[in-house]
C-alpha cells in the first residue's frame, strides 16, 4: 500500500487546527481592541450591575430645583439672592460641602451677596467647557464670575460622554487637556470631605444607586421657608440642582425607566456616593480584555483538538460559563470591568471554523485512504455496483464501507489461515505487539491470558522454559531451540511482515514443535554411538579371550572376565532402553509420596553402601505428596543414590536432605545427595548429564547413562537436576520435583 500523502491524517488535522487557531485569534483579539462588541458588553455590564446595585451613601443629600419650587419661587432662571439665602441655611445646619450644578456665568448685581454666603459654607460650582473652542482651540472653558469663582471652594467640570448606545455609564473625573486638566465637580467636592484619600483614575464607570428618585431630595423651596430640621444636612454633603421637567439636564442612564431620565444632580449624586463607599468601577483597558478573550479561545481549541466532540461542546459551555464568572466576580468583588463578550463571541466562531475545517480534512483523509485501499493489490477488485448519488462526503462514505468490507473478508481469511496452523504462532506489529495468534498460541501463552495487544518480551517471561533462566526478549536468530519444562522442545522460526516504503515492519513468530524430531535425532546418535562403540567393545573383548584363552590365567577367571563382559553388555542394553522410554514414553502422571520413595531407594541400596561401611542418613518431612510419574522418578531417584554410594569412599557418609525450595526455586521440593567422594573438575561438570559419558578412575562400574535418565525424568516433568562439586570435596546433586 502506498505511503500516505502529506504525513497522515494528523498531520493535516494539526494544520487546519492551527490555521483555525490563528484566523480566530486575529478576529477575536480586533473586535476586543476595536470595542465592536461594545454594546453587548454594556448589556452584560447592566444585568450584572442590577443583580447588587450599590446602596445610597446616606451622607449624600439632593436640594432639588423642582417643579414645586419654581412654581413657588417663579420662573427659571431665579435672582441670585435666592441661592444665597439656601446657602444661608444650609451654612447654619454645618453641612460638610455644597455641591452646586448650576451655571453662574453673567455677571449679576447680587453675585457679592452670593458669594459672602459662599463664604459660610464650603461651596463647589461648575465651569462651562465647549469642544472645540473659538480660533481653533481644542476646547473653551467658561468659570463663573469672578466674584463667584473667588469665593468658590473649587470649581469643576461636568462634562459627560455617552457610549456606543446612547446611554450615559462613564464619568471622567478629569477632562481637558495637557496643562489644562480640570477635576469633575463630583471630585472636588469628595477633596472638601476627605482630601487625603488616593486618587481614582480618571475614568470610571459609575455604580448607580438605583431609578431617579433613589437619593434623598428635598425641594428647594421647602429649605427656604424652613420646612427641612437642620439635621437633615448636619455632617453630609448637599447637591443643589435641577430635576424639574424641561430643564433639559437630563440624561438615560441604564437604569432610567420609560421616559425617566436621570437627572444631572443625581447622576452627581452616584458619583459622589461611588467616591465616598470606594465603590467605583475601574473599566480595564482594552488589551486586557484582548487578552482574556484569547485566552478562552486557546482553551477551547486545545479542547476541541484532545476531546471527542460531545465532550468538547460541554468544554466549550464550561468555559463560557467560566468567562461569565470570572468577568461578574471581578465585578462584584474588586469592581473591575473586564468585558466578557469578545471571550464569548470567539467560543461561538471557533465551532464552525473547526467544524468546517475538520470536515475538510477528514473528507481528503477518506479520499485518500480509498485511493490507498484501491491501489493495494491485495485487496482484490471493487464491487461493480456505482456509489450512491450523495454529497462528497457521503460518496467517499459509502466507498470506504466497501473497502472496509473487503478488508474484513480479507483478515477473516488470513485469520482462519492462521488458526489451521498446526504451530503456535504470532502475528506481531512494528512495536513487537500481538496483532494476531492461534489456537496453538493462545495455548503455549495460556499463563498470559489474551494476547491481543500484549508485548512480545511480557508474553516470552511467562514461556513454561525447563531451565530457570528467562527466554530473551528479543529472538534476533531464526532456528533457536527453547527446551520447555514438560520436556518438549520448540524451534522459534522468524519472518519479516512485508510492509508499505517508508512504514516499520513487524514480524512472525512461529513456535514448531520439535519433540519427536529431536527425540528421533538423539535415539538415532545414542543408538549408533551404543552400537558402534560401548556394545561393541565388550564383545569384541570376549572374542579377544576366546581366541587366546590362556590369556585369562585358567578356565575359571576366563569364566568371570567373559561373564563380566555380557553383564556390561546387558547394562547398556538396558539403559539404553530405559533411556529411550524415559524420552519418549508418554507419562502416567499420578500422586505419589517423594519422602516414601526416597527411603525406599535407600532400602534397596542398603547391601551396596552397608557392604562399604557408608553412613547414610536421612532428612525429610513425613509425607511429601507430589504429582508426576511415581516409576520413573524412583528410578532417577534410586540411580543418584547409586552413584553417590558408587564413588564413595569406604566408611564415607552420604546425606540425603528432602526439602521445600527458596528463591527462583520455591516452587519446588528438593532432594539433596551429598557425598565424599572424590568430586568432579569444571570439564567434567560441563559434560556431567551427557549420555555415555563416565568419570573417575575407570575401576568403578557403570555405562555413562544414568545420569542422563536423570536429566531427561527432570525435564519431562517440570523439574531441574544439578550438580554442585570441586575436586576433592565430594559432590552435591539437587533434584527437583514441582509441588
Amino acid at each position: 500500500m502506498a505511503r500516505r500523502p502529506g504525513g497522515g491524517p494528523r498531520s493535516r488535522l494539526m494544520r487546519e487546527w492551527l490555521v483555525v487557531a490563528a484566523t480566530a485569534s486575529l478576529i477575536v483579539a480586533g473586535c476586543a481592541l476595536t470595542g465592536l462588541f461594545a454594546r453587548a458588553d454594556n448589556l452584560v455590564y447592566d444585568r450584572l450591575m442590577a443583580l447588587a446595585p450599590l446602596k445610597p451613601d446616606p451622607r449624600v443629600v439632593i436640594v432639588a430645583i423642582d417643579d414645586r419650587s419654581l412654581a413657588e419661587i417663579g420662573r427659571w432662571p431665579w435672582g441670585r439672592d435666592a441661592h444665597a439665602r439656601l446657602l444661608e441655611v444650609l451654612a447654619q445646619a454645618g453641612p460638610k460641602a455644597v455641591i452646586y450644578d448650576v451655571l453662574f456665568l453673567e455677571p449679576s448685581d447680587q453675585d457679592a451677596a452670593l458669594a459672602a454666603a459662599m463664604a459660610k459654607v464650603p461651596t463647589v460650582l461648575p465651569v462651562l467647557t465647549q469642544a472645540p473652542g473659538p480660533d481653533g482651540a481644542a476646547f473653551a472653558v467658561t468659570p463663573p464670575t469672578p466674584a463667584l469663582a473667588r469665593a468658590a471652594a473649587g470649581l469643576g467640570q461636568v462634562n459627560v460622554r455617552y457610549d456606543a448606545d446612547g446611554l450615559l455609564r462613564r464619568v471622567h473625573l478629569r477632562d481637558g487637556g495637557p496643562g489644562h486638566w480640570i477635576d469633575h465637580l463630583a471630585l472636588k467636592g469628595f477633596r472638601l470631605i476627605d482630601p487625603h484619600a488616593p486618587s481614582p483614575p480618571d475614568a470610571l464607570l459609575v455604580p448607580f444607586a438605583g431609578p431617579p428618585g433613589s437619593f434623598p431630595t428635598i425641594a428647594f423651596a421647602s429649605v427656604l421657608r424652613g420646612e427641612v430640621p437642620p439635621r437633615a444636612f448636619r455632617g453630609r454633603i448637599v447637591l443643589v440642582g435641577a430635576t424639574a421637567a424641561g430643564m433639559g439636564d437630563r440624561f438615560p442612564t441604564p437604569v432610567s425607566g420609560h421616559g425617566a431620565d436621570l437627572s444631572g444632580v443625581e447622576f452627581q449624586a452616584n458619583v459622589v456616593s461611588a467616591l465616598l463607599q470606594g465603590r467605583e468601577i475601574r473599566p480595564l483597558p482594552a488589551w486586557a480584555a484582548a487578552l482574556f478573550a484569547l485566552g478562552a479561545l486557546l482553551a477551547l481549541l486545545v479542547c476541541v483538538l484532545r476531546l471527542a466532540p460531545r465532550a468538547a461542546m460541554a468544554a466549550g459551555g464550561v468555559i463560557g460559563l467560566l468567562v461569565l464568572g470570572v468577568s461578574a466576580g471581578l465585578l462584584m468583588t474588586l469592581r473591575v470591568w473586564l468585558p466578557p463578550v469578545p471571550a464569548l463571541a470567539g467560543l461561538v466562531l471557533v465551532y464552525p471554523l473547526w467544524g468546517w475545517r475538520r470536515l475538510a480534512a477528514a473528507s481528503a483523509f477518506l479520499g485518500a485512504e480509498i485511493d490507498r485501499l484501491a491501489a493495494d493489490p491485495a485487496m482484490g477488485p471493487a464491487a461493480a455496483d456505482p456509489a450512491p448519488a450523495a454529497d462528497l462526503v457521503g460518496r467517499q462514505a459509502w466507498l470506504l464501507e466497501q473497502a472496509i468490507d473487503r478488508m474484513s473478508a480479507l483478515r477473516r481469511f488470513a485469520a482462519d489461515a492462521l488458526t489451521a496452523l498446526p504451530d503456535a504462532t504470532l502475528v506481531l506489529d512494528a512495536h513487537d505487539r500481538v496483532e494476531m495468534a492461534n489456537a496453538a498460541a493462545r495455548t503455549l501463552f495460556a499463563a498470559a491470558g489474551p494476547l491481543e495487544g500484549r508485548s512480545w518480551p511480557d508474553l516470552a517471561d511467562t514461556l513454561p522454559l525447563a531451565d530457570l533462566e528467562p527466554i530473551p526478549q528479543a529472538l534476533a536468530s531464526d532456528g533457536r531451540e527453547l527446551r520447555l519444562s514438560d520436556g518438549r522442545t520448540l524451534q522459534v522460526g522468524i519472518a519479516l511482515r512485508q510492509a508499505a516504503p517508508g512504514e516499520a515492519a513487524g514480524r512472525i513468530l512461529r513456535f514448531a514443535d520439535v519433540t519427536a524430531l529431536e527425540s528421533a535425532h538423539r535415539q538415532r546418535e545414542q543408538a549408533l554411538q551404543l552400537l558402534t562403540h560401548d556394545m561393541r567393545s565388550p564383545q569384541s573383548s570376549i572374542l579377544a579371550l576366546l581366541d587366546n584363552p590362556r590369556q585369562a590365567g585358567g578356565p575359571e577367571a576366563l569364566s568371570a572376565r567373559i561373564a563380566g563382559y555380557a553383564r556390561r553388555t546387558l547394562a547398556l542394553a538396558d539403559g539404553f532402553v530405559q533411556l529411550a522410554r524415559a524420552e519418549s514414553s508418554a507419562l502416567r502422571p499420578v500422586q505419589f509420596d517423594l519422602a516414601d520413595l526416597l527411603v525406599q531407594a535407600v532400602d534397596d541400596l542398603w547391601p551396596q553402601w552397608r557392604a562399604k561401611g557408608l553412613n547414610v542418613e536421612t532428612k525429610a518431612p513425613e509425607s511429601v505428596i507430589v504429582l508426576g510419574d511415581e516409576a520413573l522418578t524412583a528410578r532417577a531417584i534410586g540411580n543418584l543414590l547409586g552413584n553417590a554410594v558408587k564413588f564413595s569412599p569406604e566408611g564415607g557418609r552420604i546425606t540425603c536432605v528432602l526439602a521445600r525450595g527458596r528463591g527462583a526455586r520455591a516452587a519446588y521440593w528438593v532432594l539433596k545427595i551429598a557425598d565424599e567422594g572424590p568430586g568432579l573438575s569444571a570439564q567434567d561438570k560441563a559434560s556431567l548429564f551427557e549420555p555415555f559419558k563416565r568419570f573417575g578412575d575407570g575401576k568403578t562400574e557403570g555405562v555413562g547413562l544414568g545420569l542422563s535418565f536423570v536429566r531427561v525424568v527432570a525435564q519431562r516433568q517440570g523439574g531441574f537436576v544439578d550438580c554442585d562439586s570441586a575436586p576433592g570435596r565430594g559432590a552435591i546433586f539437587a533434584f527437583g520435583v514441582r509441588a
